[in-house]
């Protein structure tokens, strides 16, 4: 009787652990595609290459609602400063479809637990420009994710930037005091 009670509590410890591991991979595999997607679509409206109305519907559904608004969303994005619709909407007619003239990578840590209750994912991109005249630039970013209605999204995020010859390298490093572990690279410009 012992035994199996004990043979018992073991299947049900294995199963709540299994669970749990499936659950928490499953949540920060949708995190990681979350990522994904906000770098490549702010790439392609960096660059022109998604209409406005598109970019701004595909990013609502990985951005919390109270983090995005349309009017600070697109300033905290695109590289130009004065940008509204009118403007974006202008500058696209004109831009050429192969108007990216960079490569890009980027690689993106596994999930962290905030002490807020909250997810921390760090990218580190490096932008390569196709004429060898510019320099490289590195971009690191430190991505929030909070929960609303059951699904994790993005809350906000920080970014820092230097250029290889001419600044020196700043980059998110330590997370709690420990090295950022990143685990996935994905080439952004296939």
């Amino acid at each position: 009787m012992f035994t199996v009670n004990k043979i018992i509590i073991n299947i049900v410890l294995i199963v709540t652990i299994s669970s749990c591991l499936i659950g928490c991979n499953s949540t920060d595999k949708k995190i990681e595609e979350s990522i994904i997607k906000a770098e490549v679509l702010d790439k392609k409206f960096a660059n022109f290459q998604i209409s406005y109305d598109d970019y701004m519907s595909e990013i609502e559904d990985i951005y919390n609602s109270k983090y995005y608004t349309e009017d600070e969303h697109i300033k905290r994005t695109h590289p130009i400063i004065d940008i509204n619709k009118e403007n974006y909407i202008k500058a696209q007619k004109q831009a050429t479809k192969d108007a990216i003239r960079y490569d890009a990578e980027i690689q993106i840590s596994k999930v962290y637990n905030d002490k807020n209750n909250m997810k921390i994912v760090f990218t580190k991109v490096k932008i390569i420009p196709r004429n060898k005249n510019l320099p490289i630039q590195h971009l690191s970013k430190k991505y929030y994710f909070s929960k609303e209605n059951n699904e994790w999204k993005i809350i906000g995020k920080d970014a820092m930037c230097y250029y290889e010859k001419f600044d020196k390298p700043i980059m998110y490093t330590t997370f709690d005091g420990k090295p950022i572990e990143y685990i996935q690279k994905v080439n952004l410009f296939p």
